[in-house]
């Protein structure tokens, strides 16, 4: 039973290596956006998700809040 185990996980340690051999260079696509864009459109996504977890004002304090 051990000997079937080993085989088994050698063969699949054998198939994830073999899996990740190297295909060659990716092309750029010809529609790709600008450097500067992506980084004003992952800052706006940041600032998104960081507002998103913002709870509302208690109306309790916003006499402190004033």
């Amino acid at each position: 039973m051990k000997t079937v185990v080993n085989f088994i996980l050698s063969l699949i340690l054998t198939s994830m290596i073999l899996s990740c051999s190297s295909t060659g260079d990716i092309e750029k696509p010809d529609n790709l956006i600008k450097e500067s864009v992506m980084k004003r459109v992952l800052y706006d996504i940041m600032a998104l998700d960081a507002m998103r977890t913002f709870k509302p004002k208690n109306p309790d304090f916003e006499t402190v809040y004033s």
